[in-house]
């Protein structure tokens, strides 16, 4: 929004910027005494400088702005109404041409598609006629004749008359001589084994024991006669 000229304008923003800024410069060297012989932190002091240059950023960045800002206005003032009219009546004929421009071109593809589809049903209803127009004469002529089918000669029936065919070769060979087959061996008739009872067999386990019993017995006393 632009001021009228010979007025004076407060801007709050900037006012409020700059004395922050201010502040921050003169609160700067104060405190980097006060930390350097008292207990108080460095870290104050360059704070102090930290917003001070940021507060002459922000005041550098509105004093281009509103450069920027004032001088669009006075290009815009400057710049005669005429030079507005003329690039406004360009735009306007500009696309008053190119509308044409389409519409033309839009005229032009459907005059070429009713010309194809009329050549196209042209020639659909010529074919017939053109198909009648390429048969040549004679052929014409030569249809209205009635074809005559060349006679057959009829072949004279065969009667059938069997032939005897030759024997094999295997009726009349001599038949092969082998030998008798060996007569297979026989088996021989299993007998039946004897059953021994279990008191059969412990009577003879005893016995068998008591007879040798009975022979250490000798042995011994045939030892003890010799060595006697």
């Amino acid at each position: 929004m632009t001021q009228p000229q010979g007025t004076f304008t407060v801007r709050w923003g900037k006012l409020s910027l700059a004395a922050l800024g201010a502040l921050a410069t003169l609160a700067a060297p104060i405190t980097l005494v006060v930390a350097l012989v008292g207990p108080l932190s460095l870290w104050v002091p360059l704070i102090a400088l930290v917003l001070a240059a940021l507060c002459v950023a922000g005041l550098r960045a509105s004093a281009v702005r509103d450069r920027r800002r004032k001088a669009w206005d006075e290009a815009a003032v400057s710049v005669p109404a005429a030079l507005i009219e003329s690039a406004a009546q360009d735009a306007a004929a500009r696309e008053a041409r190119e509308t044409a421009e389409r519409e033309l071109a839009a005229a032009r593809l459907a005059d070429e598609r009713a010309a194809e589809l009329e050549r196209r049903l042209a020639e659909r209803q010529d074919a017939p006629f053109d198909m009648l127009a390429e048969e040549p004469e004679d052929e014409v002529v030569g249809a209205d004749e009635p074809v005559v089918a060349a006679p057959v000669a009829e072949a004279a029936p065969q009667q059938w008359t069997p032939r005897e065919l030759p024997a094999p070769s295997y009726v009349g060979a001599t038949p092969a001589q082998r030998p008798a087959p060996a007569p297979l061996p026989r088996e021989e008739a299993k007998r039946a084994e004897v059953i021994t009872s279990i008191r059969q067999a412990e009577a003879q386990r005893l016995e068998a024991e008591r007879t040798q019993r009975a022979e250490r017995l000798d042995l011994d006393a045939v030892l003890q006669r010799r060595r006697a």
